[in-house]
């Protein structure tokens, strides 16, 4: 998409010219031959494209998009390896006879497959309420 909009090629266009035997299939080896015919241009194009620096504005909300995600994930981590490692405490602990910090460490465990397991979620709950910084893609 980025060399469609750069360049002004489309994907037909870029096939059209890179299919060297015209049989309607670009093969690995005729786009390999049309990247070395075309990278210098086409990355000379790409590079002239000049952008603004990113404002004020945009990094704060760069920085926000990035902290609160962090803070929220590690606010629960912390919250359920407390809860965990005090059931655990109160039930197998007792039974066992396991130390509070066993308990704690097992609860630890039980936290940290929680946040593997749920991987990308509170990333995903929050990207709609949190803004979006708008800056470029280059």
């Amino acid at each position: 998409r980025r060399l469609e909009r750069d360049s002004r090629l489309t994907g037909g266009a870029i096939a059209a010219e890179a299919d060297l035997n015209k049989d309607g299939l670009v093969s690995t080896e005729e786009l390999s031959a049309w990247w070395k015919r075309r990278a210098g241009s086409l990355l000379a194009v790409s590079a002239s494209r000049e952008t603004a620096p990113p404002t004020r504005n945009q990094l704060l909300k760069l920085g926000l998009v990035a902290a609160v995600p962090c803070f929220t994930f590690g606010f629960l981590d912390n919250s359920i390896m407390l809860v965990a490692g005090e059931a655990i405490e109160g039930s197998l602990g007792v039974s066992l006879g396991l130390s509070a910090m066993a308990c704690a460490a097992a609860g630890n465990i039980i936290a940290d497959t929680t946040g593997q397991v749920s991987g990308g979620t509170i990333d995903r709950l929050l990207r709609p309420v949190l803004p979006a910084p708008g800056l470029s893609a280059v």
